[in-house]
């Protein structure tokens, strides 16, 4: 189904209209869901930007006017609710380029997110602009930029693109590579040049590496470390807020939204929770009372009636772990606790044949470790579990104790006491 955010849809007795939003990926949308009790208006990934690369604006009137018509509650982008001000339109990155393009003295290597169209086309804009070749690097970027020229998402001169084999032939000036790993994230083709795993790029030290990406905390300390690898080996290497803007919306901008939709109650969404909670404080600094917006986690359920809304039960959300080859429910928290263990503090098992009808032990009993101790430096430690087993058995045996579950429990509370003793810091459970 192919979205017009000009046109309204029907489904059953409900009404979705849709608005036009800016984001580092093209034809961005927010929508609003009108209810009898008003309309719930979810933002999606947005900023404000004025001066956007496509030319296609939010479009702020249309916003107005779903506000105008009562809006029971916003969903709203909260991931840099955190930041002062407003986020710099994507405009300034392409001006950035061109500077740093029109110095560069060797071959210029960019990695990015393959969805950024827009940075795509502000690099291959000023390459073109430069007298540069672009050659594209990763099969999931190729694919990407191949739908963009078909769909019309990016406009690019003929002859621009030349394919790696035939990079050889053109100067280093000549060239710029534009690089995304297999998912389409910046990273992997960083950290694969960095460490001399990469295919075709072997950076030298006239060339130019551009990080048009974001650092966040998940991949701050892999991504440094791989920028001084690189610097090490005298490649310039440019990075952060000149080379990369965010999609996102800072505080100012949030205000905005606010005052143009107007709602009853707000939800923050898509952040951690302090920049739920960053977002709480804007709403509240512009009149909204704090009980009128909910700081929610996964499973959280707000129920709205007659206008009116409350939080009630959770419902169950959040990660399914898949065991085996079907997807029947998660995995129970017995079997999880036991795989912790294991990854822990590894595993024991005696393995012993009894002799259904004469109560004798026919074979072993064998010991088999995993994870525990490393066997050939433990070979008495072994040898004495190995006693104490035989041990257990010959007693219980002598006492007719022949059911399988007290045999089980008397062998492994005595080898676990053993165990324990002599391997403290990997005590097993």
């Amino acid at each position: 189904m192919t979205i017009d955010p000009d046109k309204d849809l029907r489904l059953g007795h409900q009404t979705i209209s849709f608005f036009r939003t800016n984001h580092s990926v093209p034809d961005s949308i927010g929508l609003a869901i009108h209810t009898s009790q008003g309309a719930i208006v979810h933002t999606g990934d947005f900023k404000f930007d004025y001066t956007p690369v496509d030319g296609k604006r939010t479009d702020i009137s249309k916003i107005s006017r779903i506000g105008d018509q009562g809006v029971l509650c916003l969903l709203s982008d909260s991931k840099h609710a955190e930041i002062p001000g407003k986020t710099p339109s994507d405009a300034v990155v392409g001006d950035r380029f061109s500077h740093i393009f029109y110095y560069a003295k060797g071959r210029i290597v960019t990695s990015l997110h393959a969805t950024n169209i827009h940075r795509i086309q502000q690099f291959i804009d000023v390459a073109v602009a430069n007298h540069r070749k672009v050659t594209i690097d990763g099969r999931y970027l190729e694919r990407i930029v191949s739908i963009a020229l078909k769909e019309g998402y990016l406009k690019v001169p003929k002859h621009t693109f030349v394919a790696w084999d035939k990079t050889a032939k053109l100067e280093d000036k000549e060239l710029a590579v534009l690089t995304s790993g297999p998912d389409g994230d910046p990273i992997t083709p960083l950290t694969r040049i960095a460490n001399h795993s990469h295919k075709r790029l072997k950076l030298k030290e006239n060339d130019l590496f551009i990080y048009a990406a974001s650092l966040t905390p998940s991949n701050e300390k892999t991504v440094t470390k791989a920028i001084d690898d690189l610097m090490r080996r005298g490649v310039e290497v440019i990075y952060g807020s000149a080379v990369h803007v965010s999609g996102h919306a800072a505080a100012d901008e949030l205000k905005l939204m606010l005052q143009l939709v107007r709602p009853d109650y707000l939800i923050p969404i898509d952040g951690e929770f302090k920049m739920l909670k960053a977002h709480q404080d804007i709403a509240v600094s512009m009149g909204m009372p704090s009980h009128h917006v909910f700081l929610l986690d996964k499973g959280d359920v707000v129920e709205f009636t007659n206008g009116e809304a409350r939080q009630t039960e959770k419902v169950p959300a959040g990660q399914l772990l898949v065991d085996g080859l079907g997807v029947v429910g998660d995995v129970g928290n017995i079997v999880l606790r036991d795989r912790r263990l294991l990854a822990q503090d590894g595993t024991v098992i005696v393995v012993v044949t009894l002799g259904r009808q004469t109560k004798q032990i026919l074979s072993g009993p064998e010991i088999i470790t995993r994870g525990f101790v490393y066997v050939r430096e433990s070979e008495k430690l072994l040898e004495e579990a190995n006693h104490i087993v035989s041990e257990v058995l010959s007693q219980a045996l002598m006492q007719h104790v022949s059911e399988w579950s007290s045999l089980k429990n008397g062998i492994r509370d005595a080898l676990s006491r053993y165990l324990f003793e002599k391997k403290k810091p990997n005590a097993v459970q």
